[in-house]
């Protein structure tokens, strides 16, 4: 049986090498000879711990050979792991293939994410063929994987031959082949329909979030129809922005609002909001309304609104407003 070379150094399987180089120091100075005469045999199993898994390429070895179910290794072990990176597990059942997602990017408004809201989408979808359903026209069995769809490789593991399934490469595993192309689809098996259907979109919805609408994307030969992926792209509407969960907005004042003080109306997308005019307003610091942006888990954000003076809203003649101007500088 395999020494337990983690156990004997008291470290985890998934310790670091710093981890592993710290517990071998303390050990070392615990039973080392000089200072624990009684401590050698364990002194030298420590050593030996050490010197195997203290060095990565050893350690590898190690933890494949303990964790080997086939015994002893016949060959190099670096073949043997190539075959794993190249997908080899004798333990994989053979997974059932499915139509790849077609994805269709939509475009949404801050106003639209906060609220929530039903959208059209009209995209190009791949249909089974009609006149051919799906074959792309006359085929034959494949004579590679006679008619199977895969092909089979074996590989010598510890003495023990193990047999690996593949996907035929002459059929690609459909377990036919063309002879004669169907007029409709060129052989394809799909043709072109534009597709409309109208998803639900929820509210606060992100930019790159995406949504699944399944059996909705293309037909794919011998898997089926794959589903619609719907993502999300978040354009500037040029009132509202979505950053993260609060909705910001950029409100252009007159330089004589500030002097006023009246209460202002600021638009939202659940309805106009009045708020009282700050009594001392610094165009550098926006103003926060506390559970008015968007939604999310634990409530909602904020919404953040920052005045910019903008002196082509004033009606003040040129006198008045350079005073203004000057007062403010």
């Amino acid at each position: 049986m395999t020494k337990d070379y983690y156990k004997i150094l008291g470290v985890k399987e998934n310790a670091t090498q710093d981890e592993i180089k710290k517990a071998y120091r303390q050990l070392s100075k615990q039973y080392h000879p000089d200072v624990n005469p009684e401590g050698a045999e364990t002194f030298k199993g420590i050593a030996e711990a050490y010197d195997t898994i203290g060095d990565e390429k050893k350690r590898q070895e190690y933890d494949f050979k303990r964790k080997n179910p086939f015994g002893g290794v016949d060959g190099d072990l670096g073949d043997i792991m190539d075959l794993f990176n190249r997908g080899y597990n004798p333990f994989a059942r053979q997974r059932r293939q499915r139509a790849p997602d077609k994805v269709v990017v939509l475009s949404l408004t801050p106003n639209e994410s906060m609220l929530g809201i039903s959208k059209t989408l009209n995209y190009q979808r791949k249909q089974m063929c009609g006149s051919c359903n799906g074959q792309g026209g006359d085929r034959t069995n494949c004579t590679t994987c006679v008619g199977r769809g895969v092909v089979q490789q074996q590989f010598n593991l510890g003495g023990t031959v193990h047999i690996q399934n593949s996907t035929c490469p002459s059929c690609q595993g459909s377990g036919s082949v063309l002879v004669n192309r169907c007029f409709s689809c060129a052989g394809h098996g799909t043709t072109a329909h534009l597709n409309t259907i109208t998803i639900d979109i929820p509210k606060s919805v992100d930019d790159g979030d995406f949504l699944r609408v399944p059996n909705a994307g293309d037909f794919n030969n011998g898997v089926g129809v794959g589903d619609l992926v719907v993502q999300i792209k978040m354009v500037n509407d040029g009132t509202f922005q979505k950053i993260g969960i609060n909705l910001h907005m950029n409100l252009k004042i007159a330089p004589e609002d500030i002097f006023k003080k009246l209460d202002i109306t600021l638009e939202h997308p659940e309805g106009q909001v009045v708020v009282k005019f700050p009594p001392k307003l610094n165009t550098a610091t926006p103003i926060r309304l506390r559970s008015k942006g968007y939604y999310h888990n634990e409530g909602r954000g904020d919404f953040i609104v920052k005045f910019d003076v903008d002196t082509n809203l004033s009606n003040l003649d040129e006198e008045k407003l350079s005073k203004i101007e000057e007062i403010l500088k």
